[in-house]
């Protein structure tokens, strides 16, 4: 080891780590200093990213938040399987969809509605696009 060439090799491991904690705090200061003088003591954050243009909304569409998934009923139809499932939104309005894989808990989702007459009931189904 070249630093302290005079010093045991305990007295010299001693001295460097007493000089790299020196270093430390003495660039722990001078850096915090230059940060202080080019941002006056305040560092702005970075400027907000643009966000992906929404895809224009339909104004029949109506805003709902899933509140809970629930599948209904699945099958196969040929190659293809499909489930039935039941989405309800934090109102407590029920709505049906073959779509339901699109769906998440706690998100908010812009859906077009047909109301299909289930005898003195109206199905509420979500339009798929």
């Amino acid at each position: 080891m070249y630093i302290f060439p005079h010093a045991s090799f305990a007295r010299r491991v001693f001295l460097f780590l007493q000089f790299a904690e020196e270093m430390w705090a003495w660039a722990i200061v001078k850096v915090a200093a230059l940060v202080d003088e080019s941002n006056q003591g305040f560092i702005e954050p970075p400027p907000a990213l643009l966000d992906e243009p929404e895809a224009p909304v339909n104004p029949n569409a109506r805003l709902i938040t899933v509140k809970s998934i629930q599948v209904l009923k699945t099958g196969q139809k040929g190659n293809r399987k499909w489930a039935l499932t039941k989405l309800i939104d934090m109102d407590n309005v029920s709505y049906t969809t073959f779509a339901g894989s699109r769906y998440e808990i706690g998100k908010e989702y812009p859906i077009e509605v047909e109301e299909i007459p289930n005898g003195e009931y109206m199905d509420l189904r979500i339009k798929e696009a």
